[in-house]
């Protein structure tokens, strides 16, 4: 038989045509599975390599920052650091530092607010950790943030103010933030408590006087009350607080039927801020107390032309001479 026909034989059997075809099949296989083998083995191979050759930075950098207030390049460093270590507490706690003050700095509320909300969930999740490395730290920084969160977080702002003082963290501010957060919640001794306690460390802030006198007014605690009062007016560096300050002096005259001093804290307001429309109606009600009627009626008007809306002053005109 010539060659030829044992040739075309080969070909036209079926049987090795199947097993030819099946021979190629299971190689194509073959080497597609172990191109994607190797491609896997690759891939991974870089991808580790790759995590591992990415530094982590270092503590010391990172409190060098801080000290600079580089709270944006803070909180990138941080958080490049937790995704190697994601529950490393001084990385969580310094992103949520940072967080904080980035917030403080937002003009935009959305932004302050979602940058706040960063702030609570790193710092919570360092907390985690029994061991955390800047627990006081953190305690001080949650409550404040719990704080510009709004009154319905008060409860847990005082929360964590409180404890980061129990662990000997205490700050300049810790003690005003505790004073105005039991205000807002009407713990009206809890705030007196504070408020004295930010006194001995600023006694010189107007400010801070005035608003520990507003407390004690509550309190109806009136010696105390313009004691406080005079203070801050004599400390008082702008007409705003110095007017706040005579309202509650004129008040307690008021109370204290010193009806001729009050008239004339009055007249005091309305010599430095003529549009004070309360200082205008306040004195109307000292003028009618004092038996001046028309006086005081024409005091009421002067407060209407300035604030149309004035209850007090449109309720006392509306009243019998």
């Amino acid at each position: 038989m010539s060659n030829f026909f044992a040739s075309n034989s080969r070909k036209s059997d079926k049987f090795l045509k199947k097993l030819k075809y099946r021979k190629t099949l299971i190689g194509t296989v073959l080497f597609v599975a172990s191109a994607a083998a190797i491609v896997a083995i690759v891939f991974f191979t870089v991808s580790i390599l790759g995590k591992q050759a990415k530094p982590i930075v270092k503590r010391e950098e990172i409190l060098e920052l801080w000290k600079a207030m580089d709270y944006q390049q803070v909180k990138e460093l941080t958080q490049n650091a937790l995704e190697a270590d994601p529950l490393n507490s001084f990385f969580l706690s310094m992103n949520g530092f940072a967080s904080f003050y980035l917030a403080l700095s937002e003009s935009d509320s959305a932004q302050k607010a979602s940058k706040m909300d960063e702030a609570i969930f790193s710092i919570r999740k360092a907390m985690l950790d029994d061991k955390a490395v800047l627990k006081p730290e953190s305690l001080y920084i949650l409550g404040k943030a719990y704080y510009f969160k709004g009154p319905e977080y008060y409860h847990d702002c005082i929360e964590n103010l409180e404890e980061s003082i129990k662990l000997g963290y205490i700050r300049p501010d810790s003690w005003e933030y505790l004073a105005v957060a039991n205000l807002s919640i009407k713990q009206y001794e809890n705030s007196i408590f504070y408020f004295e306690k930010a006194l001995e460390i600023k006694p010189d802030s107007a400010e801070l006087l005035l608003n520990t006198a507003l407390v004690y007014k509550i309190l109806d605690k009136p010696e105390r009350t313009k004691e406080l009062a005079l203070a801050a007016k004599a400390l008082a560096a702008d007409d705003f607080i110095m007017e706040r300050c005579d309202f509650v002096l004129a008040e307690i005259y008021m109370q204290s039927e010193k009806t001729d001093d009050a008239i004339s804290l009055y007249e005091d307001i309305i010599a430095r801020n003529p549009e004070s429309a309360d200082g205008w109606y306040y004195q109307g009600l000292a003028l009618m107390e004092k038996g001046e009627a028309l006086k005081a009626r024409a005091a009421w008007r002067k407060a209407i032309s300035i604030d149309p809306m004035h209850s007090g002053a449109r309720q006392k005109l509306l009243e019998r001479p």
